[in-house]
């Protein structure tokens, strides 16, 4: 009787430790989620998108993390379009797309750079080559965006070859943060 009373103790500290760990974990997921979302209120977007990734790495699951990583990343891309810098901008608006795909606000604030940049958000061809730009810069998230968008415009095999090759090769930017 003493073992499994033993046992029973065994088992519900364990269950209680796990349950502490993960709601700690959860606790400091939360924490991280907030001095992001207040370091994107300070136009801190850096420290924003530390904070928020960690928090991810935390809790890979955690949704409002993940929206307002993607807010940070939109922001951060406004703030090197306004600087003239829309390379660096579409780096940041294309993660920001791939964390939340159903923003069209960031859509609008990417094809608007691309304007910006003298070219044609609904040109294949100009799709491509940003596409090749991200890929030549070491942006594979922003490759995958853009060759996306180009296939979208028209269907291609040269291009559908070179997305299938990068999402094989790196199967976790396409998938998850």
């Amino acid at each position: 009787m003493n073992k499994l009373f033993s046992a029973i103790v065994t088992l519900m500290t364990l269950a209680i430790f796990t349950c502490l760990q993960a709601s700690a974990t959860n606790r400091e997921a939360i924490q991280l989620n907030n001095d992001g979302v207040s370091a994107i209120n300070a136009g801190n977007f850096e420290q924003a998108i530390t904070a928020l990734e960690r928090a991810l790495r935390l809790e890979p699951a955690y949704e409002k993390a993940r929206y307002n990583l993607a807010i940070a990343h939109n922001n951060y891309g406004l703030y090197f379009s306004n600087q003239g810098k829309a390379k660096e901008a579409l780096k940041h608006m294309s993660m920001a797309a791939k964390l939340n795909p159903d923003n069209q606000t960031t859509h609008s604030n990417i094809a608007a750079i691309i304007k910006y940049m003298k070219k044609d958000p609904n040109s294949f061809q100009d799709r491509v080559d940003l596409g090749n730009d991200a890929l030549e810069a070491g942006d594979y998230v922003g490759a995958i965006y853009e060759y996306e968008a180009a296939l979208a415009i028209k269907k291609d095999k040269t291009t559908s070859d070179i997305l299938y090759s990068l999402k094989k090769e790196h199967p976790s930017i396409y998938t998850s943060h």
